[in-house]
């Protein structure tokens, strides 16, 4: 159920993108003022994609802009087909701060997840094989606060219990 609600996110991001993609521009055609994006050629807000290319046209990075604000970011393998290395959701009323952290591995299968709060400080971390969640761990920041779940490859199940950075409590299956 996780994995489809994943893919469901992907293409949340990529219909998005395509809604709002009114405009397609690269970097050098943008200028940033207190967090907004605006266009050099009218001082506008940009609404639109804006890319990063190699100058062998591979593309690197693409972001996504509503009325200046930075939306999401994604983030290429370099390699002759557009597969997502990384995807980044920023908070819409906080300009340029994480709401979620995508990682796709070559196949363009979600390999990671992380979630962060309203102020960009890490809340949850989930790593995924073929699909299947086989780690979770709350965080506050950069210390491990709440449930910790693993599962080993032979299926045992671990699940730990952190404070601030402190297992507390330790259950496996």
């Amino acid at each position: 159920m996780k994995y489809v609600s994943h893919i469901s996110v992907v293409l949340i991001l990529i219909i998005t993108q395509n809604l709002i993609a009114q405009e397609l521009v690269g970097f050098d055609d943008l200028y940033i003022n207190e967090n907004l994006i605006y266009k050099v050629s009218n001082d506008s807000l940009f609404t639109g994609i804006c890319e990063r290319r190699r100058k062998n046209g591979h593309l690197v990075l693409e972001e996504t802009f509503y009325k200046g604000t930075i939306l999401n970011a994604n983030y290429y393998y370099n390699g002759k087909q557009k597969i997502m290395s990384d995807s980044i959701i920023y908070h819409p009323k906080k300009p340029y701060t994480y709401k979620e952290l995508y990682r796709f591995n070559l196949k363009s299968q979600m390999t990671e997840k992380n979630s962060y709060d309203t102020n960009g400080k890490l809340i949850l971390v989930e790593n995924f094989e073929n699909g299947k969640l086989t780690y979770s761990c709350q965080y506050n920041g950069k210390k491990k606060h709440g449930k910790e779940f693993c599962s080993s490859k032979e299926g045992e199940v671990l699940e730990f219990e952190y404070i601030n950075g402190k297992k507390v409590k330790t259950k496996s299956n």
